[in-house]
């Protein structure tokens, strides 16, 4: 650590090795008052860099914080004292975390659009399945009513075996897709009337 005082006139009278190396680099020479040691600091030179948070960052890659406080000696005001301390270990850890927080921020940013797109993709793929399955579910059902038209069976009949086939459809229905299905397909008894001339008693 770095620690150099003045008295109330502003001259410098005690100052360790390490703040006059750093005073060097700030003002090019050895300072002897005060004052040009935080107008220094108030306005370092470029080959020292002033981070965001106040400290200084000097050409070797250390990294200081200066703290310039009054003191009263003997019920005398007026003395200052200037320490700096390197923080440059701290100052490295704060940066690898806020690069390693960018990156995690990214990562959940990524992950989060794959989410989406495997939610898009999961419904697409079933309503894909529902429409495949009405289409089997109309086919087998027209075809099914083909075959009682073409049966030569009497009106009566044909109605009971259209009431089971539109039955068992709506089963299957209902067990392949379970609750909270789309709406149901149009009935069999429609489907039959837009495809064949139906007697008008099976309405």
């Amino acid at each position: 650590m770095g620690v150099c005082f003045s008295n109330p006139t502003g001259r410098i009278i005690l100052c360790n090795n390490k703040l006059r190396i750093l005073a060097n680099q700030l003002t090019g020479g050895y300072p002897q008052m005060m004052e040009e040691l935080t107008r220094a600091l108030d306005a370092p030179p470029e080959t020292v860099t002033r981070l965001p948070d106040g400290k200084l960052r000097f050409s070797d890659g250390c990294v200081y914080n200066f703290q310039y406080i009054g003191l009263t000696v003997g019920g005398e005001r007026g003395w200052h004292q200037l320490m700096a301390q390197n923080v440059t270990e701290q100052v490295e850890i704060n940066e690898q975390l806020a690069r390693e927080n960018e990156k995690l921020k990214k990562t959940n940013a990524r992950l989060q659009k794959m989410h989406e797109r495997m939610a898009d993709d999961i419904r697409e793929k079933e309503s894909l399945q529902f429409k495949v399955y009405i289409h089997d579910s109309m086919g087998r059902s027209l075809l099914s009513i083909q075959d009682i038209m073409n049966s030569g069976e009497e009106t009566e009949k044909k109605l009971k075996s259209l009431k089971e086939v539109h039955t068992a459809a709506q089963t299957g229905q209902s067990a392949a897709l379970g609750d909270g299905a789309p709406a149901a397909a149009p009935s069999l008894t429609t489907a039959y009337r837009r495809s064949f001339k139906a007697p008008q008693s099976l309405a």
